[in-house]
């Protein structure tokens, strides 16, 4: 018994030692909605497992939703993953292009007749996405991903 106890103390520390130490990260989405006659309720831009491609189809886990202040919208998407990719937030950006010819925001908004809410899906080109480093706190990698500004034509 001495010596299950001795084993097991010994795996659990070993085990405490190689611990997650760095590379988790999350995005910070910025982004502005342009729309001349549409009142924007909400975004939903992509997870962070989505852009890896675990998640498929659009389920409520594929995204996370920002409400505007005014025409702007800034939210953090929180990672599950680790990563090791953090030193250069454009290997990010080449992983998520593997995986995605294009970056998808669905934008909500109401009918002004009906007021039934409508989700429009826009794709954005990755060339239109700047993607940088902002910087870490309490070992947290933060990438800011500016979508600049998304035109929604009714």
């Amino acid at each position: 018994m001495k010596v299950f106890t001795t084993t097991l103390l010994l795996f659990l520390l070993i085990l405490s030692g190689y611990g997650q130490a760095c590379g988790v990260y999350q995005l910070q989405y910025t982004g502005e909605i342009s729309s001349d006659n549409i009142e924007i309720e909400k975004v939903r831009l992509p997870t962070i497992s989505f852009l890896h491609g675990l998640e498929k189809g659009n389920s409520e886990s594929t995204y996370v939703e920002a409400v505007l202040t005014g025409n702007n919208f800034e939210i953090i998407a929180n990672s599950p993953l680790t990563s090791v990719l953090y030193t250069n937030p454009n290997e990010y950006k080449e992983l998520y292009k593997s995986k995605r010819q294009t970056f998808p925001v669905v934008i909500v908004y109401r009918d002004r007749e009906s007021q039934l809410e409508i989700e429009k899906l826009v794709e954005l080109e990755w060339d239109e996405i700047t993607i940088q480093k902002m910087g870490v706190e309490y070992l947290i990698h933060t990438i800011n991903v500016d979508l600049k500004t998304i035109t929604l034509e009714h």
